[in-house]
């Protein structure tokens, strides 16, 4: 992921901006400042999901519990097969 500062679509990024500058000139006061607020704040929340879902796959917990998930069945087909030819 590249940051609009490093991006080689800054200029075009940056003339959306100008365009919607532009247009929220022609809306009144409330309307424009309640838009940009929800903007920023959908930014915010977004950062905030990313954040949360990363720090919970770096998680201990997470990795144990994919382990173990991924080894249940496995081994509840080995225990199957094991108690049955034992019973055999």
């Amino acid at each position: 992921m590249v940051l609009i500062k490093d991006s080689a679509k800054r200029e075009e990024i940056q003339a959306l901006h100008t365009e919607l500058w532009n247009e929220l000139q022609h809306y009144d006061e409330a309307f424009a400042e309640n838009f940009m607020t929800n903007c920023l704040k959908n930014l915010k929340e977004r950062q905030v999901q990313r954040n949360t879902l990363k720090n919970f796959v770096t998680t201990r917990g997470f990795w144990i519990s994919v382990l173990v998930g991924s080894l249940l069945g496995p081994s509840i087909v080995v225990l199957f097969i094991w108690v049955s030819l034992w019973i055999e």
